[in-house]
């Protein structure tokens, strides 16, 4: 099953790759094929590994959502719920920040 996930994002990755090159985007045409031949080379061999990271990311980001979600319990005023709110959404953007990053690597 990895292995047919791991074609598929190659594949996907090919249809964006030729979507760009009929903008002419240079840029996003390089990082494509880079991300394409580290993808293809670096899981090829073992493509249960790229979908363990994945799977990693996606249920870390669920979990952030839901953490994101949950209300703020008990009687707090205002002030003290913004900067709380405030507080969470940094620590949100943060994580997000750091899947990202993870994903990217």
């Amino acid at each position: 099953m990895a292995t047919i996930l791991l074609q598929n994002l190659l594949i996907q990755v090919d249809e964006q790759l030729d979507r760009v090159s009929q903008e002419k985007n240079l840029l996003l045409i390089h990082n494509l094929k880079r991300i394409r031949k580290l993808l293809q080379g670096k899981y090829h061999g073992n493509p249960m590994h790229i979908a363990v990271i994945i799977s990693n990311c996606l249920r870390e980001e669920r979990r952030i959502l839901a953490a994101a979600s949950m209300p703020v319990q008990g009687p707090l005023e205002k002030s003290l719920q913004n900067s709380v709110v405030s507080e969470r959404q940094r620590n949100v953007e943060h994580k997000v920040s750091a899947i990202k990053n993870s994903a990217q690597v």
